[in-house]
């Protein structure tokens, strides 16, 4: 697991200082691949900076469609972490996402209209996969109930996501996207090796399976370009369950976000379900926040 994390780090460094690339040409091809957002997360009775960074890179292409550029290549990473600032002792950054992922993108005759073949990996990053060192944990921790954060979780998968966008859908100053994301998650993968899920020196009367709880996403955007009031408003809705036992785990999510102040993106954020987070992948609960979301280079798609 460290080494992968180092490798993660390096391929980032990497895609972020490409040098040998004119200014305009970097700034078309280095872009977002989920949003990347600050903001105030509220979780299981407790607060915490919530920071997700997301960028994705084309290989050996531009990265726009074209009839001469109709597939191709990609490599992107996501990374996320709370900041406990003020709510633990010594205020600690906790890392809760790492997820480096290569996809091919077949367009289906426009920019936003497309299918993805993926194959890619998560994991939290964290350590303790043994009880002798959750135990020391435990002891060495003020709150022994945070042990749970420094458990190692991962696993590689394979899938598919599909992305369509219909502009200005029914005349109504809407533009409409649909995105449907599915996993499946390998037993044994070739990053990984074998999956790290749940242990048993944890709670065995929560136990699931990460297939139970995700695997199957789907989301529905709705995004306003009319009057100076709607304008910038945006809608996400978001559907997640597991293709084991399908609908019996479920989890949605809803965000509204709107440009304020010289356009910049805030978003006000509700979530119920499970896979808050890795590390309490199984755990039914509750998030709402706030977050502002930083635009670079261009908006994910």
């Amino acid at each position: 697991m460290r080494h992968l994390n180092i490798v993660v780090f390096s391929l980032t460094l990497t895609l972020l200082s490409v040098q040998s690339l004119a200014e305009e040409e970097r700034e078309i091809k280095l872009q977002s691949f989920e949003p990347n957002t600050i903001g105030i997360n509220y979780t299981r009775d407790e607060a915490f900076i919530d920071v997700l960074l997301s960028q994705m890179y084309p290989m050996f292409h531009s990265g726009i469609y074209s009839e001469d550029n109709s597939h191709g290549l990609y490599f992107a990473v996501s990374v996320r972490f709370g900041f406990y600032w003020g709510t633990r002792d010594s205020s600690p950054v906790i890392g809760k996402r790492f997820n480096p992922e290569m996809f091919y993108r077949f367009w289906l005759g426009k920019q936003d209209h497309y299918i993805d073949a993926t194959f890619g990996h998560e994991s939290n990053g964290q350590s303790i996969n043994s009880e002798q060192a959750y135990l020391q944990a435990q002891q060495d921790l003020d709150e022994p109930e945070h042990a749970i954060d420094y458990i190692s979780r991962g696993y590689d998968y394979v899938g598919t996501r599909y992305f369509y966008e219909h502009k200005n859908a029914f005349n109504i100053n809407f533009d409409v996207s649909h995105m449907v994301n599915l996993r499946y998650f390998l037993e044994d993968g070739p990053l990984q090796g074998e999956i790290e899920q749940y242990y048993p020196f944890e709670d065995q009367h929560n136990q699931l399976e990460i297939r139970q709880v995700n695997g199957i996403f789907y989301q529905a955007r709705l995004s306003s370009f009319a009057s100076e009031t709607f304008r910038d408003l945006k809608i996400n809705i978001n559907y997640i369950t597991g293709y084991k036992n399908p609908f019996k785990y479920n989890t949605v999510e809803l965000e509204l976000t709107k440009g304020i102040f010289d356009d910049i993106p805030i978003t006000l954020f509700f979530r119920t379900g499970y896979n808050s987070d890795l590390a309490h992948f199984y755990v039914q609960d509750n998030s709402y926040g706030i977050k502002l979301e930083l635009k670079t280079f261009l908006d994910e798609i």
